[in-house]
Formats: structure tokens, C-alpha cells, sequence
């Protein structure tokens, strides 16, 4: 028979050192992610205000098409399109001039506008996004949401 013994040492050296590595990845890493959120909300659903809900409310809607064109709509509490879309094409150089003065033009027409929608394309480039959500941010009283693709 071998005697074969039951101690073996386990070298835990290099199981400290890798954790000593990921703790100090993880408290470097935790310290960016505040930084590169956006400060959006939900516009509609469950986190929308319950006393808004009996007022009759606007959504500007932004469509982002595959065609490099945005479309800019209204609609109200339940989801009908009130009025005509208006058309932005994103390769024009006038695209944040042409898209601040629709924005500007129906909050002045309806200041009972509560809510803004986005609602990209697969293939719309972030900066269009961007863009746009600045323009809506500037409003105040303006929550901006962002459709999923």
C-alpha cells in the first residue's frame, strides 16, 4: 500500500493577488458609472405622474427613419396622432435649427405638452439621438423618453 498523505498545501498567493486586482478594478470602475448615465426618465408608463393622468396631455413624438429623415408628431393620452408630422432631413446642415424652431413652434401652440418620445431606427447614428434629447431637455417641463429600437 502507498502512504499516501492527506495534507497538501495550496498555494493562495496568487488567488489574493487576483482578487486583490479585482477589488481595486471594481472601486475604480464604480466611481465612472454616476458619470456616464444620462439623466432621462420614463415618460409614460408607471413612473409618469398620477395626478397628470385625468388632464388631457401631448406627447412630441420623434421617429427617426432609415432614410436620414426624422419625423416630429404629436399625440395625446391615447396614442392618436393629433395634427401633420413634420419632416427633418438629418443631412442637412440646418438639422438642430430646423429641428429647435418645430420643437419651439408646438410647445408654443400647446403648452399642455408633458412628454417627449424618441424612437430610433437600428440604423440612426447616437449623435442624431443626442442631438435631439439636448433640444428637448432645454424645455423644462419636458420629460424625454427613449423608445426601444
Amino acid at each position: 500500500m502507498k502512504n499516501n498523505p492527506l495534507d497538501f498545501e495550496i498555494n493562495l498567493l496568487p488567488i489574493i493577488s487576483l482578487l486583490a486586482v479585482c477589488i481595486s478594478f471594481l472601486l475604480l470602475t464604480a466611481v465612472w458609472v454616476p458619470l456616464g448615465s444620462l439623466g432621462t426618465s420614463q415618460a409614460i408608463g408607471q413612473q409618469t405622474n398620477e395626478k397628470n393622468s385625468k388632464k388631457e396631455l401631448l406627447s412630441i413624438w420623434v421617429q427617426f427613419d432609415s432614410n436620414s429623415s426624422l419625423k416630429i408628431f404629436l399625440r395625446d393620452n391615447d396614442f392618436q396622432n393629433v395634427g401633420n408630422a413634420r419632416k427633418v432631413f438629418l443631412k442637412k446642415e440646418t438639422v438642430k435649427q430646423d429641428t429647435q424652431s418645430i420643437i419651439d413652434d408646438l410647445v408654443k401652440r400647446h403648452p399642455q405638452i408633458d412628454s417627449a418620445i424618441l424612437a430610433p431606427d437600428s440604423t440612426t447614428a447616437l449623435n442624431s439621438i443626442i442631438q435631439v434629447m439636448d433640444i428637448l431637455k432645454s424645455k423644462q417641463n419636458i420629460n424625454v423618453g427613449v423608445s426601444p429600437i
